[in-house]
């Protein structure tokens, strides 16, 4: 099969765009689990393994993704669980969407070099650290590609009025449609195609006519997905704190300045959700007034190329549309994420590229050095940033050891101790059904805020430091704390047994065991992991507590760093 011009081009540019977020986001591909990456999987066990029934429901009280559902679940039961094979997978979608951008490009950019600089500009982006290294981030890669095909076979379409291209593009939309609210955004866009770039002036009654039935099926599926989206779930949630629409101006700027200072890999906002500075960080200690400097130059650059582009005429209206469509969604939520303007990010360099098309040759060659810088600005900040959701998965990967060890040797139920102000914070770290998950186990989780709330046969952990960083526990040391056996089997009536006591810990000097309460007798004193036998004195439902007492720790709750409870059982003797 003999190659197109146009696809090898494809090919070439997808593929250097792809080496290039490879470079760029590199470090992506260490991050563990954490406990978001499970939400569909946490959804399906709510609902009792009834496929459908999890599809169609009001998914944690707010949100209606049957499309994100079906596409996702299936990669838990398909993928080992290692992060490794997921993060592989989150990238090859990355160079898909790379794939599709260009080809997208292709049908309203005519200039090569136009092209190169449009991909990778988008390739250049830090928002792929996030969408690779951040697992449950494939969901937006998938919004983006259905996206993308819907507007393509649309595009294709328009331009030779296949009957094929047309089922095609019908099709990517009611899968784009039915996957969240934001992708009913490709309804709007499909008219914008056609206002851009389908109506011939000689005979415009005769063309509206003819667009307006073959758009009436998009939005047959738009008020399909709204009415399904009612009956099944009933009217959106307004008590939402965080994801209910609320039009606030605080949070437009906010977002604003994000996606301002995302375009160019800036930082100006929270480094947690956006990442930190790159260039100007490196060389200037990351001063926010040179990063608004450098940001506003950037979008002066872009604005002029804009002017100097506007011959495009009405083919402008595609790209934006395409970027107020995604942006303003996320002027009506609380949350920020660097993510979140993937699809709007696309929208522009699909303006830059419309414009570039139509100016000098030395404002190209200007965008060619911009380009490059953006790309190095972004690697430095990718190297320079700790999002809160790395902290989330350093945080889970220390329990690592502990969820292979329970793969042989599975305690009856798992406890996670959380500060009271962070029981949801860390339910997004560590909560069901991470732990199943994990272990393969069907090991009962709970996520309680003190240790008097520990049930019995539970290994107890307590978590600190779960992001955002937060103060209010004396150690920040972490450990756990089993026993084997637990249950103990006692055949003599009398109440008591023997078991052996294991423990592991990190960030403390000094550890000791207490029997009962944290500063109950003394088991083990040791400054290593280890382990100890007891004697012939368990009794049902009796703890023991790992302390942290590194520089003279006091044997409070504050220093306990986990806790089992063991039981006692005759089941099994004659």
């Amino acid at each position: 099969m003999k190659l197109t011009p146009t696809s090898k081009e494809t090919i070439s540019l997808s593929g250097a765009g792809g080496l290039l977020i490879l470079l760029n986001s590199f470090p992506a591909f260490r991050y563990y689990f954490f406990a978001e990456d499970f939400t569909y999987l946490r959804i399906y066990n709510l609902h009792h393994q009834q496929l459908l029934e999890a599809a169609f429901s009001r998914q944690d009280g707010m949100f209606f993704r049957p499309g994100f559902f079906l596409g996702l679940l299936w990669w838990h039961f398909v993928l080992p669980p290692e992060p490794m094979y997921y993060h592989i997978r989150n990238f090859a979608f990355c160079v898909v969407s790379l794939i599709l951008v260009h080809r997208v490009l292709l049908k309203v950019v005519r200039s090569r070099t136009a092209r190169i600089i449009a991909l990778l500009l988008f390739a250049s982006s830090k928002i792929f650290l996030t969408i690779i290294g951040y697992i449950n981030n494939y969901e937006n890669s998938v919004l983006l590609i259905a996206g993308l095909l819907t507007v393509l076979f649309w595009l294709r379409y328009i331009e030779n009025r296949r009957a094929v291209d047309y089922a095609l593009a019908l099709t990517f939309c009611l899968i784009c449609s039915f996957s969240k609210d934001n992708g009913l955004a490709v309804i709007v866009l499909l008219a914008a195609c056609v206002i851009s770039l389908a109506p011939k002036p000689d005979d415009i009654k005769r063309e509206a006519r003819y667009w307006a039935i073959r758009y009436l099926p998009a939005v047959v599926i738009a008020a399909a997905y709204l009415i399904l989206r009612y009956i099944l779930t009933g009217p959106i949630n307004t008590e939402n704190p965080v994801y209910s629409p609320r039009l606030s101006f605080s949070v437009a700027y906010w977002q604003t300045k994000a996606f301002l200072a995302t375009v160019g890999n800036f930082s100006l906002t929270n480094p947690g959700r956006m990442g930190e500075s790159g260039l100007s960080g490196l060389l200037t200690g990351g001063s926010t007034a040179i990063e608004a400097i450098l940001c506003a130059a950037l979008w002066g650059l872009i604005l002029f190329t804009l002017w100097q582009g506007r011959s495009a005429g009405r083919l402008l209206i595609l790209p934006a549309v395409w970027i107020a469509l995604y942006v303003s969604p996320i002027f009506l939520i609380r949350n920020h994420q660097v993510y979140y303007y993937q699809d709007s990010l696309v929208g522009l360099v699909l303006l830059i590229g419309i414009c570039l098309d139509r100016v000098r040759r030395p404002l190209v060659a200007f965008w060619c050095l911009v380009v490059a810088v953006v790309a190095i600005n972004g690697f430095i900040a990718n190297r320079r940033s700790y999002y809160d959701w790395q902290h989330a998965a350093d945080y889970v990967e220390q329990l690592r050891p502990k969820f292979e060890e329970w793969r042989n040797n599975p305690p009856a139920s798992v406890t996670y101790i959380s500060p009271p102000e962070l029981i949801d914070l860390t339910r997004w770290t560590v909560g069901d059904p991470l732990t199943q998950h994990l272990t393969g186990k069907p090991i009962s989780v709970h996520i309680i805020t003190s240790f008097e709330q520990v049930p019995p046969d539970s290994s107890a952990i307590k978590l600190h430091n779960v992001p955002p960083i937060s103060g209010g526990a004396t150690t920040t040391a972490i450990g756990t704390i089993s026993a084997s056996p637990n249950p103990i089997q006692e055949c003599d009536d009398s109440g008591l047994g023997m078991t052996t006591i294991s423990w592991t810990f990190q960030g403390a000097k000094k550890i000791e065991v207490r029997v009962g309460k944290p500063d109950g007798d003394l088991l083990a004193a040791t400054e290593s992991p280890g382990q100890a036998s007891t004697g012939k004195w368990v009794a049902k439902g009796m703890g023991f507590y790992l302390q942290d007492v590194s520089d003279g720790r006091p044997l409070t709750s504050e220093n306990t760093i986990a806790m089992i409870r063991v039981s006692v059982t005759d089941a099994g003797c004659r």
